[in-house]
């Protein structure tokens, strides 16, 4: 098995310590995200401009970047911004014309709720 497909099992099968351990390194050696680059100068530029508000998410799939809004909201010091997450968790409708298939990104509740601990 290859060391990603090796690495996304232990995320998805292992229990939580273990799992985002195994996500962190997967993120870490395997791929750079750019929305990490690009949540981190909105939550700077929000925090230098003294902004109250609060952070809500359409459609958090497994909550990766949910998590990531978390961590650098708290890492630019937004420690009082309330996080909204929303979800059918369903997958995608049904939509013609659309390349993705109905049911694509359906993840349960449960598994975003116990990722987001």
């Amino acid at each position: 098995m290859k060391i990603k497909e090796t690495l996304f099992s232990l995320y998805t099968h292992a229990p939580s310590p273990i799992s985002k351990w195994a996500y962190a390194m997967a993120r870490t050696y395997l791929y750079v995200d750019r929305r990490d680059s690009l949540f981190d100068c909105v939550f700077r530029a929000v925090s230098e401009s003294q902004s109250a508000g609060d952070y809500l998410e359409f459609g958090v799939f497994r909550g990766t970047s949910f998590i990531n809004a978390c961590r650098l909201a708290r890492k630019h010091g937004l420690d009082e911004m309330r996080f909204f997450a929303f979800d059918s968790f369903e997958g995608l409708p049904d939509s013609e014309g659309v390349v993705m298939r109905q049911g694509a990104y359906a993840s349960s509740r449960a598994t975003f709720e116990w990722r987001i601990v």
